[in-house]
């Protein structure tokens, strides 16, 4: 079996024929597949499942739940975790669907009375760039206790040591004050007193500034 010889200047002579005869014909069909593709995507509209890590979540409706005397009484970081958004949207809005462009929210809505709750954590996407197809996790346990407000008698105390040649008035200082808190039932009811430590060291001068307030029960706990 005789093999046919390869004429390598009728080969080359065949590839430059290719790519240079017809050249238009070839850049019209180009342009054509072009918006063939362009049809495809604008209006046929193909649709795509992309899911969005990192999603903050808010409370919804914790005003109006304040306002009818409750509140949440859980961990509030807790609770307000990130979540993960699964959103169903059209292939053109694909890459401006991200964690910015989703809303996520517990509704504290339509609570009636104090007890846990095991809530649903509702997203949607802004600027109707998808559909919310799942949230991870779906739902959340949320504590909810009465409002009240409390008045607690607050003593003022003292540590660190003043420089030298320098000393306070304690006794103008240490006088009991009143203030009135406000939160959950369950953790307000025993609170018996609170305690202001005002930081003396490398104190030079009359002290204004703000302190915080620690609370204690009966227990000094």
């Amino acid at each position: 079996m005789n093999i046919p010889k390869i004429d390598k200047a009728m080969l080359l002579k065949g590839l430059k024929n290719f790519f240079t005869v017809n050249v238009a014909l070839k850049v019209i069909a180009f342009i054509f597949a072009m918006l063939l593709w362009g049809y495809v995507l604008t209006d046929q509209k193909p649709m795509r499942t992309k899911e969005i890590a990192n999603v903050a979540t808010s409370f919804d409706g914790e005003a109006e739940l304040n306002a009818q005397g409750f509140c949440v009484r859980s961990d509030r970081a807790e609770i307000l975790q990130d979540v993960a958004v699964t959103v169903r949207t059209q292939i053109t809005n694909y890459a401006y669907v991200n964690a910015d462009s989703i809303v996520a929210s517990i509704s504290l809505r339509n609570i009636s009375e104090a007890r846990e709750y095991e809530l649903p954590i509702q997203a949607t996407v802004t600027s109707s760039l998808g559909i919310v197809q799942a949230v991870t996790p779906a739902t959340v346990k949320v504590e909810i206790d009465t409002l009240v407000t409390k008045t607690i008698p607050i003593t003022t105390t003292f540590s660190g040591a003043l420089p030298d040649g320098y000393w306070a008035d304690m006794d103008a200082m240490t006088t009991t004050s009143r203030i009135d808190i406000t939160g959950p039932k369950t953790d307000i009811s025993n609170i018996t007193y609170g305690q202001c430590v005002v930081d003396l060291t490398g104190r030079t001068g009359t002290i204004y500034s703000t302190f915080d307030v620690a609370f204690y029960d009966k227990n000094d706990s």
